[in-house]
């Protein structure tokens, strides 16, 4: 059975190292995250705690070397089969030309 992950993807996506912070819009509950990989409609990445589908959050993290803040929805969040971590899919949400524009010039 052939995998058609990548062909459903509306962009592509890139490696995206690093440390970044989400935030939740009504508690301000602040949690640490591991970036995996950007495109103009998300970011995936670790963390140690279960965030539940659709939830809004503020993300905060770098990209190349611009700082990137965004509100984000969260798509999925499963758990990491070779750590104790979750792996989640997080879509943007209202993003301004000038937040676009940076994942742009990354993701080029």
């Amino acid at each position: 059975m052939e995998d058609n992950t990548l062909s459903r993807r509306a962009h592509p996506r890139k490696l995206l190292q690093g440390t970044g912070w989400i935030t939740d819009p009504v508690s301000h509950e602040k949690h640490e995250v591991t970036l995996l990989d950007i495109s103009l409609g998300g970011v995936a990445f670790l963390t140690a705690q279960a965030l539940p589908a659709q939830s809004p959050w503020l993300a905060r993290f770098p990209v190349g070397d611009e700082l990137l803040t965004g509100n984000i929805e969260i798509a999925y969040c499963i758990r990491h089969l070779m750590t104790d971590a979750y792996r989640v899919g997080a879509q943007f949400r209202r993003l301004r030309p000038d937040q676009l524009a940076i994942i742009e010039g990354y993701t080029k």
